[in-house]
């Protein structure tokens, strides 16, 4: 059975992403997700953002037993780290922020 569309989270050092709206806090990325019923299908993660953030959102969004969440780790280095958005096209988000992997 194929993954359920979902969203891209991308955590960086001091703030968190799903396409183009941003977060400060967790709270912000629960509310987001919250009301527009959307759920965490990928998560991108900066090195250098903590160790505590990738834990906590894997845990907190994870799939149910039948899916997957895709996880990538991005060095502080990484080109698109300070704008957030993946350079792959196969990491590509629609507007809304849904993961585009196939």
């Amino acid at each position: 059975m194929p993954p359920a569309p979902g969203v891209r989270l991308t955590i960086v050092p001091g703030r968190f992403a799903i396409g183009s709206a941003r977060f400060d806090d967790r709270a912000g990325v629960d509310g987001w997700l919250r009301t527009r019923g959307e759920r965490v299908a990928a998560i991108d993660h900066c090195a250098s953002s903590g160790v505590t953030r990738l834990p906590w959102a894997v845990e907190r969004y994870r799939p149910p037993v039948d899916d997957s969440i895709g996880i990538r780790s991005m060095a502080a280095s990484h080109p698109e780290r300070g704008g957030l958005a993946p350079a792959d096209g196969h990491l590509a988000t629609d507007a809304q922020g849904r993961s585009m992997i196939p």
